[in-house]
């Protein structure tokens, strides 16, 4: 499946149980297609998303005539879909944590929509198995798939902000024309520890494009990575434009390759991918 048509103002259908696991269906509308999840370190180490784009919807319908809130869809999962009835993506629940006081942290868990085409491509690459080990998953030997990544945790700016740091006119307008929606750039929160990406980006970096070609969003990182199984002389390196400290610099990133896999995507979604293995057919 492509990427969701879902723009903002579109209405969607929620489709899910309750706690009572009782069937429930409602209606809302799209507020925002392509909000950047932002879930900060948690005070022990645990699976975290990152660089991942949801869906946020209008959560809270309110009544005035009767006199009371209807909260949509934060005390239920299930999945998001269009008008025709076209599961567009999965309405789950996140984990953060947030300080109150002084040093007291709380979990919290809120629900945003996670678009199907992120899992079916992973779906679709263990289905048709892929060239990494192979691995005993319901009584048969699989390959593993092989997903590139960046190592590389990322954050959005907005281009008007990236400006006051220095960002040129130039790189602005190229930005705007690539994306008119989302108008950001992506910059270096931090790299994963040991990786290759830790010797050459620093904290703060805008980049700007890969191989000349913009980038405005964490989906186009992803195809550029995906797009280094195609061809045999990428030597799993990417040619990034970046922008650092009022200069403009091309920085060479050695991305994870085929054998280390263990840092790819496959290690960062392990407990989706648990539940989605364990979908599968088994067979005799």
């Amino acid at each position: 499946m492509t990427e969701p048509a879902f723009r903002r103002g579109d209405s969607v259908y929620l489709v899910g149980l309750s706690r009572s696991l009782q069937a429930t269906s409602r209606k809302s509308t799209v507020t925002n297609p392509c909000a950047a999840l932002n879930i900060g370190s948690a005070d022990c180490p645990r699976y975290r998303a990152t660089n991942m784009e949801v869906i946020d919807l209008i959560q809270v319908l309110i009544f005035p005539c009767l006199g009371f809130y209807l909260d949509f869809g934060s005390t239920f999962s299930g999945v998001l879909t269009d008008d025709r009835g076209r599961v567009q993506a999965i309405w789950g629940s996140f984990s953060t944590q947030l300080k109150y006081g002084g040093s007291t942290s709380e979990d919290h868990q809120f629900v945003r929509g996670l678009p199907v085409y992120a899992i079916s491509e992973v779906l679709d690459k263990i289905i048709s198995g892929g060239k990494g080990p192979r691995l005993l998953i319901n009584g048969i030997k699989r390959p593993m798939p092989l997903v590139r990544i960046l190592e590389v945790e990322l954050y959005p700016t907005l281009l008007s902000k990236a400006s006051s740091f220095g960002l040129s006119d130039d790189w602005v307008q190229a930005l705007v024309k690539k994306d008119p929606v989302r108008r950001q750039v992506l910059r270096v929160k931090g790299c994963l520890a040991g990786s290759k990406a830790e010797h050459l980006l620093e904290q703060g970096d805008m980049i700007l494009a890969i191989k000349k070609e913009p980038i405005t969003c964490f989906r186009d990182i992803e195809r550029a990575c995906q797009e280094l199984d195609v061809s045999e002389e990428s030597a799993g390196e990417l040619n990034m434009t970046i922008f650092r400290q009022v200069a403009q610099q091309q920085k060479i990133a050695t991305i994870a390759s085929k054998e280390s896999y263990e840092r790819s995507i496959i290690a960062l979604w392990c407990k989706l991918l648990k539940l989605l293995l364990s979908l599968l057919p088994s067979q005799t």
